[in-house]
């Protein structure tokens, strides 16, 4: 996986969320205290209300899935998502 090999060109501050642990709640709680931020995911682009476009995690799409660990909407990077 091209993630886990680029995360040990940093090996003492690096962090990867891949398959399951790919979810909304690990990247707002760890990006506080992240120096940079790479997200390898899907998008949905919503052309009408861009804020509304989101970036999909693990589970985004899936109806046995809880929306609001999968999906991260625009709005809640410029409300939530505090980067240092």
């Amino acid at each position: 996986m091209l993630a886990r090999r680029d995360a040990e060109l940093f090996p003492n501050s690096s962090r990867v969320f891949a398959g399951e642990e790919a979810r909304k709640g690990n990247v707002l709680q760890f990006a506080s205290t992240a120096r940079y931020l790479h997200l390898a995911t899907h998008a949905f682009v919503d052309e009408s209300i861009s804020s509304n476009s989101s970036i999909l995690f693990s589970g985004a799409g899936n109806p046995a899935s809880d929306p609001d660990e999968s999906i991260l909407q625009a709005w809640e990077v410029i409300e939530s998502l505090r980067l240092n």
